[in-house]
């Protein structure tokens, strides 16, 4: 982290702080949902299931109110055919059968009627179900009713074999007075099929997966949703206490709500699978992950879009940095824009163009430095020559050897033409050389004695710039204090050049230099020799600290004297021609 981008350590900051808020948010969000899921759901199942029983209540008031309207129906026949006796048997089955066959068609709900007089005769609107009831009544409901003493009694949902073979029904019984006597007539008997029920539970749905079972005492399914579990056990026990709970049943998982009917001797179970009850919340949950997502991602964007807004101007500036480094004074930052960073790089464009205004003021106060200490030195060393070519001439002369003066004097106002130059400091290896050359030949009329030289340069080598007169204090050196005179000297002028970087050799075959005094020459500060000193000042005043010389001799083996040195600093307008 620590050796990170600025790129990377903002998007590791974003990307961190985005994950944390996503995640906080996230977390919250889905356990919101599913600790609020069971509450609410087992609510939603407590509210379904007072009301399924209530509306079961209903119709068991119903039939209440369909057998208290038979009892009144019946208690306007004749006494007689009400209690029976001598009169017509065929009139009597008549009259009470019309009776319940009207009451019948006016509470549509009710699928069976019966009256049951105290000699076991079976009243009804169909004689195949009066003789089923006749054959497979429990005749001990008689006795419930009578110990109501005339009470509406409600059984509840019940198998009942003389109604229904097959399935459970609803049954309420009523004990049958005589209103003005309250003689004891019989026992009237109404009954309603659990597919009534059925229609309730399809109302009270919550969710797919629900299950609805009213059960009796025994754990038995009296009436479902489910029709095939009729009969069944359900294997829930019958506890009487409400509620909700979890169970486990079929292999899975079950939210299980429980309401007691104790009325009707039974009570309401709803199931819903567990996994059901989170079904919508899922949903919910995809929802808010795909949400999530989408806003993660839209963050992201952002983020990387905020952090290349201000990376990228950054790393520009770096860049721009790194190559002035190199030496690119040139280059500058190209933001547009009016924040913090465009201001910086306005502020870091506008240094750049102080600094290259101090920068050329200061190369033209060096160069301005630089010419006045060049023409200081070859002034220093104009008149040194001079002198000495003037008395030789001199001297000629007065030897009556008028054309060797008259040469010399060509030879010499030939030089001074060369060094002149037309004012410039600085000239071409090849016009410096030119200037050797025509020393060297006033040197060997000087002289009187024969010496050999010889003068190489490369092609590379001959354009180089080097301050004018450098070679000449060598050469005279090596002509004055190491020739010996014995006409096998010899010295020998090399250019060579390899990019900006220009090598120079001046070799003679004399004396050589006393080792001690090698080493004086070998030190700059220490320098003895005028010549050599000014050699040295004049290539570090063109080419800075980029030159070196380089002394080898030996005693009666002659000496090497090298030179290196840099154009690159070096206008081209100083020295081309």
């Amino acid at each position: 982290m620590k050796n990170s981008s600025i790129r990377n350590k903002l998007t590791r900051s974003y990307m961190s702080l985005i994950l944390a808020l996503v995640l906080l948010i996230l977390t919250g969000f889905i356990a919101t949902i599913l600790v609020s899921t069971i509450p609410s759901m087992t609510l939603a199942m407590e509210s379904r299931g007072t009301e399924l029983k209530n509306r079961i209540h209903e119709l068991a008031l119903d039939v209440k109110g369909a057998a208290n309207a038979a009892f009144l129906n019946l208690n306007e026949l004749d006494r007689s055919i009400l209690l029976g006796g001598a009169g017509n048997q065929v009139q009597r089955y008549n009259k009470i059968n019309q009776s319940l066959y009207l009451l019948k068609q006016i509470y549509s709900d009710i699928d069976w009627i019966f009256f049951v007089d105290l000699e076991g005769n079976v009243y009804g609107d169909s004689i195949l179900l009066e003789e089923q009831f006749r054959q497979n009544f429990d005749s001990t409901r008689h006795l419930t009713l009578e110990k109501n003493y005339g009470q509406t009694y409600c059984f509840g949902l019940c198998q009942e074999p003389g109604i229904s073979e097959t399935e459970p029904v609803l049954l309420v019984g009523k004990l049958i007075r005589q209103m003005d006597t309250l003689e004891k007539a019989g026992y009237l008997y109404v009954a309603v099929d659990q597919t009534h029920l059925q229609t309730l539970y399809g109302e009270q749905k919550l969710t797919r997966g629900q299950q609805v079972y009213v059960c009796g005492q025994n754990g038995a399914v009296l009436s479902s949703s489910q029709e095939n579990m009729i009969g069944e056990n359900l294997g829930i026990a019958m506890d009487g206490q409400a509620g909700s709970r979890l169970i486990w049943r079929q292999g899975a998982l079950w939210m299980c709500q429980k309401i007691p009917m104790d009325d009707l001797q039974a009570e309401i179970v709803i199931l819903i699978p567990f996994y059901e009850l989170y079904s919508s919340s899922i949903l919910s949950v995809l929802l808010l992950l795909t949400a999530t997502v989408f806003g993660t991602l839209l963050a992201l964007w952002q983020s990387s879009r905020i952090t290349r807004h201000i990376v990228t101007p950054l790393q520009e500036l770096a860049e721009s940095a790194n190559q002035i480094s190199s030496g690119d004074m040139e280059i500058r930052c190209q933001i547009q824009s009016n924040d913090e960073i465009g201001l910086l790089a306005n502020s870091f464009n506008h240094m750049l163009d102080e600094v290259n205004r101090l920068i050329f003021r200061i190369q033209q106060e060096q160069q301005e430095k630089w010419r006045k200490e060049m023409e200081l030195q070859q002034n220093r060393i104009r008149p040194h020559f001079l002198y000495n070519t003037l008395n030789t001439i001199g001297a000629l002369s007065a030897m009556n050897r008028s054309g060797e003066a008259a040469r010399m004097s060509k030879l010499t106002a030939k030089y001074y033409r060369l060094i002149l130059s037309g004012g410039k400091d600085i000239v071409s290896v090849e016009q410096e050389l030119k200037n050797i050359e025509t020393y060297l030949e006033i040197c060997k009329i000087s002289r009187q004695d024969a010496f050999t030289y010889t003068i190489s340069c490369s092609d590379a080598a001959l354009a180089m710039p080097i301050p004018k007169m450098t070679i000449q204090p060598l050469v005279e050196n090596a002509v004055l204090h190491g020739f010996r005179g014995d006409g096998k000297d010899l010295v020998s002028i090399s250019f060579q050049a390899e990019g900006t970087i220009v090598t120079a050799s001046v070799v003679d075959n004399g004396y050589g230099i006393d080792p001690q005094v090698l080493e004086k020459l070998r030190n700059t500060e220490d320098c003895e020799s005028y010549g050599l000193r000014s050699v040295r000042e004049r290539l570090r005043l063109m080419s800075g600290q980029r030159c070196q010389i380089k002394i080898q001799s030996e005693p009666c083996r002659g000496t090497r004297i090298d030179l290196q040195y840099d154009v690159s600093q070096v206008p081209k307008e100083e020295y081309s021609c």
